[in-house]
């Protein structure tokens, strides 16, 4: 097959990921790197990772941002375990980053692994970092500190 073709075959998954689920979607369409929260997060939160991943050498937008609830209503429609696992599997990242202890939980239980907070770890080939509160640990300049300290671990 054609590098073509397989580029081809790699956008189409991209594209069914963005049909399907695309209330719970923003951020960069086919990014290196899936951000995973229980709700959308702040303009703040998201800048920071952008600015972070850029720094690390992925690139400016190199995030897609996931959000287990649906982003564009109020109803509470959380994707199941399940669906976040085919979800991640449709955009395949080279990275996971869970931004709070509920999405942290959620992929736990879609790989069916047990992921730690505040360290480097794997998850399917994957690197992934998880947080107890991302945006919660903007708030002071310790925190924050400590934010970069776990994301630099993802360096290249």
């Amino acid at each position: 097959m054609n590098n073509s073709a397989n580029s081809n075959m790699y956008y189409h998954t991209i594209d069914r990921a963005w049909d399907l689920y695309a209330c719970h979607l923003e951020g960069n369409r086919d990014g290196f790197i899936c951000v995973i929260s229980n709700a959308s997060l702040s303009d703040a939160a998201r800048n920071a990772l952008e600015a972070s991943m850029e720094k690390l050498g992925y690139g400016s937008r190199a995030c897609t941002f996931i959000s287990l609830a649906d982003a564009s209503s109020d109803a509470v429609a959380p994707l199941s375990a399940q669906t976040l696992l085919e979800l991640i599997e449709l955009l395949d990242p080279a990275i996971l980053v869970a931004a709070d202890a509920e999405s942290a939980r959620a992929l736990s239980e879609a790989f069916r692994t047990r992921l730690p907070l505040f360290d480097l770890s794997h998850i399917a080939g994957r690197a992934t970092v998880a947080f107890a509160s991302f945006t919660g640990m903007l708030d002071s300049m310790p925190n924050k500190q400590k934010a970069w300290a776990i994301l630099k671990r993802l360096a290249r």
